[in-house]
């Protein structure tokens, strides 16, 4: 995996709100069928994770319209098992972290009647200028004072106000809880399949592991990944350590697994969104950074312990047993953009995300 030195990320939500204030100025775009929505959330895993129970009670207020989404193409797999939803669209996100355009070639949209901007980006901007809407609505009235919330926060060293729950409002309502089975739907067959698969029909309570983040400043060791497992496997022999996360996490999966001394599994690079989803709502823990995966434990109903890096922490756990470890306070804004000394998560022990995941067991009884 190539390393920078500066991370522009957080740089881009300026760039969309931008293009969120030029499509504010747009008029009616030709579009009246009536019965027909379309909501536009191309963004990360994590991001779209954390937005879903917004869509689903987006949804659930509509009966009868035919709602789609334009989504990323790693979170196209997820959208299509939310209830409720007709087709899904793909886009690249603003973060231009998907390598092709394969997914986005001929697709055909519908008109509609309303169309709802939650997240933008340059590619998904020209899509919505060549697609038939009448009523068009962004979020830039809630995102522009966001961004400048989520700025004094970091200052203050307090914790946002999640992202989740700023969804709701993008979409004109409350935050609200919503069970698994009312957000998603799959087939007996999807279920079986996950159930079979060779990680899940090992014996014994599954904890899932994901150690893969793209910044830098959010990596854990791996060393110190060994330390923890190692401790929880003293503790727990029968628990199951599952590894999850893309191919690019590969390489620190098999240097784990290499030095742990004892058997574990592996799903790197071998599910898609929709089937990770299954495979952590069957699992019974999950360990694991600031990172998509984690934020799909949150709708997966899952219990998690995270280990935070440099803030802001805009995806804290809404469910109170779950565990969150922070040595920034808030803050480390300078970690957060550029790859400099050593960083916050580092101070994070073995020892502490032990004791934080033994407090997580107990909890969960």
């Amino acid at each position: 995996m190539t390393e920078h030195r500066i991370n522009t990320e957080y740089l881009k939500l300026l760039q969309e709100v931008f293009l969120l204030g030029k499509i504010s100025l747009w008029r009616n775009r030709s579009g009246q069928k009536e019965g027909n929505i379309l909501l536009v959330d191309p963004c990360l895993i994590g991001e779209f994770a954390a937005s879903i129970p917004a869509i689903h009670d987006f949804i659930a207020r509509h009966p009868g319209k035919a709602v789609d989404l334009m989504v990323t193409p790693a979170c196209r797999p997820l959208a299509e098992k939310i209830r409720g939803v007709r087709q899904v669209f793909v886009t690249r996100s603003n973060y231009g972290r998907e390598q092709t355009h394969d997914q986005t070639a001929g697709q055909a949209f519908d008109s509609y009647e309303r169309t709802f901007v939650l997240r933008v980006s340059k590619e998904s901007y020209e899509l919505l200028g060549e697609i038939k809407t009448g009523a068009l609505a962004t979020s830039l009235p809630q995102l522009l004072p966001y961004t400048l919330h989520l700025l004094w926060s970091i200052v203050r060293g307090k914790v946002p106000r999640r992202w989740g729950e700023i969804n709701f409002e993008m979409l004109g309502s409350t935050p609200r809880s919503f069970s698994f089975d009312e957000m998603f739907q799959f087939s007996a067959e999807e279920v079986e399949k996950t159930a079979h698969l060779p990680c899940m029909e090992m014996s014994g309570k599954k904890i899932l592991i994901h150690v893969g983040t793209k910044w830098t400043m959010k990596r854990w060791s791996n060393d110190k990944w060994v330390a923890l497992l190692r401790l929880i496997h003293a503790k727990y022999g029968r628990f199951q350590f599952i590894f999850v996360g893309g191919p690019e996490d590969k390489n620190d999966q098999e240097y784990i697994a290499s030095r742990l001394g004892f058997e574990t599994c592996s799903l790197v690079g071998e599910v898609d969104l929709a089937q990770l989803l299954l495979v952590i709502r069957m699992s019974d823990y999950m360990i694991g950074v600031d990172s998509g995966p984690r934020n799909i434990a949150h709708v997966a109903d899952t219990r998690s312990v995270t280990i935070l890096g440099p803030g802001p922490h805009m995806y804290m756990p809404p469910d109170s047993r779950d565990i969150a470890l922070d040595k920034t306070r808030g803050r480390g804004v300078v970690q957060m953009f550029v790859a400099s000394g050593a960083p916050f998560i580092e101070r994070i022990t073995s020892q502490e995300v032990y004791e934080a995941f033994l407090q997580l067991v107990k909890n969960d009884k």
